[in-house]
């Protein structure tokens, strides 16, 4: 896929990285804003800046990528972090969580240990959320 569908998409669904699956939906890498970020700020992407410049609309500057992103052939694959740290839906929460942290990542791509397919992210925010819900659970038991 392209690097300009990523950046869609990571703005669409406000998130900040996307799993890359192959054609068999195993998972191959994970793509995100920092390494999208990083490819603009290194000068890696021959297709102008990835981001607007300061007073330029975000409208006119997706018209204006529009007609540069034509011209490129790099894809999500030259830029994502390859063979991602991953966890199955048997995971232990806590044991995952310290990845997370140990790996200073913000997701793990959850994928089934016999096929490698993905089936889902877990994030520090989804992390952070069920422990407050953990809590609030809790409180009002008390």
């Amino acid at each position: 896929d392209t690097i300009d569908h990523a950046l869609e998409l990571l703005v669409e669904h406000k998130v900040t990285a996307l799993p890359v699956v192959d054609a068999s939906g195993i998972v191959v890498g994970v793509v995100s804003d920092f390494d999208l970020l990083a490819l603009d700020a290194f000068g890696a992407s021959n297709s102008g800046d990835l981001f607007p410049e300061p007073g330029q609309t975000w409208q006119a500057f997706q018209e204006v990528r529009k007609v540069l992103a034509k011209g490129t052939g790099m894809s999500v694959a030259d830029v994502m972090t390859k063979e991602p740290i991953t966890v199955s839906p048997d995971s232990d929460l806590d044991e995952a969580t310290c990845v997370l942290l140990r790996k200073k990542i913000r997701r793990l791509p959850v994928v089934d240990q016999e096929s490698g397919k993905l089936l889902g992210l877990l994030s520090r925010r989804a992390v952070v959320k069920s422990a407050l819900l953990a809590r609030k659970e809790m409180r009002s038991s008390s």
